[in-house]
């Protein structure tokens, strides 16, 4: 109870009062509805932020209300350097798109490539950026080593939740979820030279996209804030920067790890 109410002038603050009320009262009033048999599981919410320029949508009963208060409220990117002026932006592992709309709100001369396997996501997404037009394009879809059918594994992953789905390789015969593409053809598509802030939260992934192939690619990304779930993980990533030959700014946030190229 203390640590919530240290957080309420945060909360306020970043929010607004009105939003702020409904962040905090929305789980417990939706919980007892649905309690009383007045609330089917599908209710949603908007929220308001000082951080985005339009209201957000939030599912009942799924980890939305987490992912928004780590983006909207703790500001888990704000350690993203404020002196950028990007270009193109890619969200690998868009969840509900908080990320891309705190990166369109922040820097409003930024296109932005949002990239989400999961079909349940992927709807919300579309709706949570959608004020933002032809700046924010959508995928559904999954960032991998090489061009391959992907399945969509749900509820194995950390907490089950939505924001922990993963994706694999499918199997000889398995029908795909998804189609998964790596980051070399994903610039060969949208003929950019450079990716100026490559956001990556994959849910371990990473050990496979930042692999052998990932080498020709990185010299074309300026900026990297990943989440790197495992040792696994983190050695992979860490053998790739070191593979290029380049010379990298390293630093942490929480659970971040951001990685700037130097000139």
């Amino acid at each position: 109870m203390l640590s919530r109410l240290l957080r309420l002038p945060l909360i306020v603050g970043r929010l607004g009062v009105k939003s702020a009320l409904t962040f905090i009262f929305a789980e417990r009033l939706c919980s007892l509805l649905k309690y009383l048999g007045l609330l089917g599981s599908s209710f949603e919410y908007g929220l308001t932020s000082r951080l985005a320029v339009s209201p957000l949508w939030v599912r009942f009963a799924s980890s939305d209300r987490y992912s928004f208060s780590q983006i909207f409220i703790d500001e888990e990117y704000g350690c993203v350097p404020s002196g950028l002026d990007p270009v193109l932006i890619v969200d690998c592992g868009a969840n509900v798109g908080y990320a891309s709309a705190y990166f369109a709100s922040r820097f409003p001369s930024s296109s932005i490539i949002a990239i989400e396997p999961d079909q349940r996501n992927y709807a919300v997404l579309q709706r949570n950026v959608a004020s933002y037009g032809t700046r924010v394009t959508t995928r559904r879809g999954a960032v991998w080593a090489h061009p391959c059918g992907l399945k969509v594994v749900r509820g194995m992953y950390r907490d089950g939740l939505d924001w922990s789905t993963q994706v694999r390789e499918c199997e000889p015969g398995e029908t795909p979820d998804v189609a998964g593409f790596d980051i070399e053809t994903l610039l060969s598509e949208t003929r950019a030279e450079q990716i100026d802030i490559l956001k990556v939260d994959i849910e371990r992934a990473e050990r496979v996209v930042f692999g052998q192939a990932s080498r020709s690619w990185l010299p074309k990304v300026k900026l990297i804030v990943i989440e790197l779930h495992d040792d696994e993980c983190r050695d992979a990533f860490l053998a790739a920067l070191r593979d290029t030959g380049l010379r990298y700014s390293l630093s942490r946030s929480g659970e971040m790890t951001i990685a700037e190229r130097v000139p």
